[in-house]
């Protein structure tokens, strides 16, 4: 899933918003998202946003959306109809001439962005989950879309020291794919190690992540979605390629060459709903675990799309499940987990999530996977 901030679709973290908004809230929201969520990273959709804040006839149309209305999925659509990629003064009068053709495209699809490159700063709790019980892991995602985040052993690592925390000559560690396929690229996920990482990967007892040296043995894998994926029917991959920023365009060459290895992988993501009470889907996909591998369930970007009542409960099992639960997620959508993060939450200006384990926040992390400082 794709909230790109450190919130999420309604951009303040109270999880999704439901119901007509005034055009004035719509304005400030758009507003909020270009100058937190796209500014420095995408100039295009900080245009297009700020655009759109001014645009009282666009206000309206996005007034009835609910959580529908949200940037990512309201841009993806128009480019998918073919609104090109130019400044906002060129393409506002093909927004409202199209909006008929738009409107369909955000009501029938959503943004399940699937980025890679998330492996790069799940890598590190995985390894010390697997240091600590010494066993194969299980790996179930909720929210998987294609499933693209459930093979972090198919990627290759790179991992750069930030120069002002040593001053070894080498501060790169390259980590090759555990598992290689025949005629295919496996993506290079590059990451910036940020902050303190003096706890090595040899102390795994200690509370701190330590920097990642392997990739631990993945022997069995499943997903959960609303809307499960397929990786090798284009219409997807067209789609999740149109959800990419309109500058990322190394995101779009990784999203490539991960949706081939999906494609070939064919990780199971089957159809389960979140906020269903109790969430059975889940729990039927736990009950397959083998008893000999270490379950880790995780998620990235999903929870701020639940109801507040339906993320609070999903917390809650996922606290119960045997095995481990590893989040990433914006600051302000699990708030009872993420209270300890919220000194170092305070000082941060670029969006970023909060990684937990089992509970326990252990680090700050790029949205997509480009930097990870441990807590």
């Amino acid at each position: 899933m794709e909230p790109v901030g450190g919130s999420g679709p309604d951009d303040r973290g109270r999880g999704a918003a439901g119901g007509r908004s005034s055009n004035e809230d719509i304005a400030a929201r758009y507003r909020h998202w270009a100058d937190v969520e796209a500014a420095g990273t995408s100039p295009q959709y900080a245009d297009w946003a700020h655009g759109v804040a001014d645009t009282p006839e666009l206000l309206e149309h996005l007034a009835d959306l609910g959580a529908k209305r949200q940037p990512n999925l309201v841009f993806g659509a128009a480019r998918w109809i073919g609104i090109p990629d130019a400044p906002w003064s060129e393409v506002e009068h093909l927004f409202l001439e199209k909006w008929d053709q738009i409107l369909p495209v955000i009501r029938t699809r959503a943004t399940q962005t699937n980025e890679a490159a998330r492996c790069a700063t799940l890598l590190p709790a995985l390894q010390r989950i697997h240091e600590r019980t010494g066993t194969p892991l299980a790996l179930l995602e909720i929210g998987a879309a294609a499933g693209l985040c459930l093979l972090p052993d198919h990627y290759a690592y790179r991992y750069r020291t930030d120069a002002s925390v040593t001053t070894d000559a080498d501060r790169t560690t390259d980590i090759p794919a555990a598992v290689t396929l025949p005629g295919l690229e496996h993506p290079v996920l590059d990451c910036e190690l940020r902050g303190d990482w003096t706890t090595t990967s040899a102390e795994p007892g200690r509370g701190r992540l330590g920097p990642p040296s392997g990739i631990p043995p993945v022997a069995w894998r499943a997903g959960l979605d609303l809307n499960p994926l397929d990786a090798a029917d284009p219409d997807t991959t067209a789609w999740l390629q149109t959800l990419v920023w309109p500058e990322h365009h190394e995101r779009r060459a990784r999203l490539r060459q991960a949706g081939a290895l999906a494609a070939q992988v064919k990780p199971r993501i089957l159809p389960g709903d979140l906020s269903e009470p109790g969430v059975p889907a889940l729990h039927r996909l736990v009950e397959q675990v083998p008893g000999d591998h270490t379950l880790v369930v995780f998620h990235t970007a999903v929870l701020a799309y639940l109801p507040d009542d339906a993320r609070l409960a999903l917390a809650d099992t996922l606290r119960e499940l045997p095995g481990h639960w590893v989040s990433q997620e914006g600051v302000n959508v699990l708030p009872d987990v993420h209270r300890g993060a919220a000194e170092a939450a305070a000082e941060m200006t670029e969006p970023f999530f909060v990684q937990s384990v089992d509970g326990e926040p252990t680090a700050l992390v790029g949205p997509h996977g480009a930097w990870i400082r441990p807590l």
